[in-house]
């Protein structure tokens, strides 16, 4: 019985990570993840995958390994990277630097930013026709919703339109992957002023 209720234990963090990222305010199995960390981060890796951990932030996901060439057709990757198109990848940038602004001034561990916010950020990459103005907010909130399925936003419960910004995109984007990013969506803004989510150019 102990070892079953130990592999039960063991496992529940695990699905966490195969579904995603696991917070902090996922008490039990983060506290679980903590407890099991060494023998979750073996099991992670006999199938492909690389546990990554962010004890300050509370945070932790899973990430596939790199897989030589030559191996690829042997170790069939359990995950793929998924392109997020120019607008979800412009709005990554964006986010990520509102974190980096809110490190620099020293504000709280919470970084919150509203729908309104969000789509002010923009208004630089749009086009300035009024005509478009309702059919590019929408593609904004179309892509913010992509944003919180992935993790990257979390939704506050008694805020309307209100987000957390996830420190897990200090992870996905560092800053010299920032700076990379920022002038390709810089030179695609200056080519085609209107956001398309139809670009698959950028990966986060």
């Amino acid at each position: 019985m102990s070892e079953t209720k130990h592999m039960e234990d063991f496992g529940v963090p695990i699905v966490y990570l195969l579904k995603g990222v696991l917070y902090r305010h996922h008490e039990q199995a983060w506290s679980l993840l903590l407890q099991y960390r060494h023998k979750v981060k073996d099991y992670l890796g006999v199938i492909g995958l690389d546990l990554h951990v962010n004890d300050s932030d509370g945070f932790a996901f899973a990430r596939q390994k790199e897989i030589p060439d030559e191996f690829e057709e042997f170790y069939p990757k359990l995950m793929q990277k998924r392109p997020l198109g120019y607008l979800p990848s412009l709005l990554c940038v964006l986010l990520r630097k509102r974190l980096l602004e809110s490190d620099h001034i020293g504000a709280e561990t919470r970084t919150v930013i509203s729908l309104d916010q969000i789509i002010e950020l923009t208004r630089v990459f749009q086009n300035n026709s009024s005509t478009n103005e309702k059919k590019q907010d929408d593609k904004i909130d179309a892509s913010v919703k992509r944003l919180i399925e992935y993790g990257f936003l979390i939704e506050l419960k008694n805020e309307k339109e209100k987000y957390e910004i996830s420190r897990i995109l200090n992870a996905y984007i560092d800053i010299e992957k920032l700076k990379e990013i920022q002038v390709k969506l810089e030179k695609h803004s200056k080519g085609n002023n209107e956001l398309e989510t139809n670009d698959d150019r950028n990966e986060s």
